[in-house]
């Protein structure tokens, strides 16, 4: 049953209010189908079954022509069709009898109908309609009662249908400006519901963007921070063996080492200078060390007195030391700079220096 329903009341309309109109309609169709259906029993007690008969059946072919005509959307022309059927219902019985009576008065209905299922202004078409109605069935089918009395009744009829019409007018106003209202409101917010996703979806696409883009940037930093670290580490590696080539130890004869000197000597080499000679003494129990200091450069108070150092702290392990390659400018400054130098054995060339060592042994 509940399915039923539930298709009777689909109307293929876009509009809001067609649909609320057409619902009604179908509605008031059901209504009238089931009412006349029941009904149709009491004909066969009814001793005039004619003029019920005709309305019954008139109801239940308006039923089935209506309800598809306003499921299909065409809900005005369906309205239209049950205004102008209920009307010419009502007036069956005038018409048959040959005579007016207070069934006039039930020409209200088609007119209530109208303020349900039809637009504002369709509704005083509808009320003149009416009244014109009214007019020719009274004109045309007068009652047997007075002047008077059949005045009461038209004056009646007309008032109320006028009624009915401006309740029906004022309510389908009313209705139809709130639905306008509601419509106008739902697609204001479907809008900016849409331009919301919108700009959600833009927002969400700037961030997954943005934030690929960061991590790339973060990928190639870490990458770049680790090629740096590699290479400091081998720039750190390739300065530790030129700290060891910078001052070698170079074994020449049994118990005799030279150590050649080349470039400017600062306080790094200096001290690794008399580090070297000194571990090397001792791990080899050398006797004579020679510094070879044909390609110092420069020779200051700083590099004299670093050579003194050493001296003494070899001769502190028991071997002597020999300074050759000094150049006469290197001798000058030397001298020049009143460094004690007479404890120091010194030699022009390597040569002459190795053979002073052998000729000693």
């Amino acid at each position: 049953m509940k399915a039923l329903i539930a298709w009777l009341a689909q109307v293929d309309h876009p509009l809001e209010d067609v649909r609320r109109r057409g619902q009604i309609i179908i509605s008031v169709m059901c209504a009238i189908f089931v009412i006349a259906v029941i009904a149709l029993p009491s004909l066969f007690f009814n001793p005039k079954p004619l003029t019920s008969g005709v309305a019954l059946g008139l109801g239940i072919i308006l039923s089935l022509i209506v309800i598809p005509l306003a499921r299909r959307g065409k809900v005005s022309f369906a309205g239209w069709i049950v205004v102008i059927s209920t009307a010419f219902i009502i007036s069956i019985p005038m018409i048959l009898r040959g005579e007016s009576s207070y069934t006039l008065a039930y020409l209200l209905i088609p007119v209530l109908i109208a303020g349900v299922v039809l637009r504002p202004w369709q509704i005083v078409g509808v009320l003149m309609g009416i009244w014109v109605m009214i007019w020719v069935l009274e004109l045309n089918y007068p009652t047997a009662q007075t002047v008077a009395t059949r005045g009461g009744v038209l004056t009646h009829a007309l008032l109320m249908t006028f009624i009915g019409a401006v309740i029906s007018f004022v309510n389908s106003r009313i209705t139809v400006g709130a639905f306008d209202a509601v419509s106008s409101g739902q697609q204001t917010i479907e809008q900016n519901a849409r331009q919301l996703a919108e700009l959600n979806a833009s927002l969400e696409q700037q961030v997954h963007d943005r934030t690929a883009d960061l991590e790339t940037a973060l990928v190639k930093l870490q990458e770049r921070a680790s090629t740096q670290e590699r290479l400091l580490d081998e720039i750190e590696q390739q300065r530790e063996v030129i700290r060891e080539m910078s001052v070698p130890v170079l074994p020449v004869a049994a118990k005799v080492l030279v150590m050649p000197l080349i470039g400017a000597l600062d306080s790094e080499r200096l001290s690794r200078l008399q580090d070297n000679a000194l571990q090397a003494v001792q791990r080899q129990s050398i006797k004579h060390l020679v510094l070879d200091i044909t390609g110092v450069v420069v020779v200051d108070s700083q590099v004299a007195q670093g050579f003194i150092s050493v001296v003494r702290a070899v001769r502190l392990l028991g071997a002597e030391t020999m300074l050759v390659g000094v150049r006469p400018e290197v001798a000058q400054a030397m001298v020049s700079l009143g460094l004690e130098l007479d404890t120091i054995s010194t030699s022009a060339t390597l040569q002459e220096g190795l053979q002073r060592i052998h000729s000693y042994n």
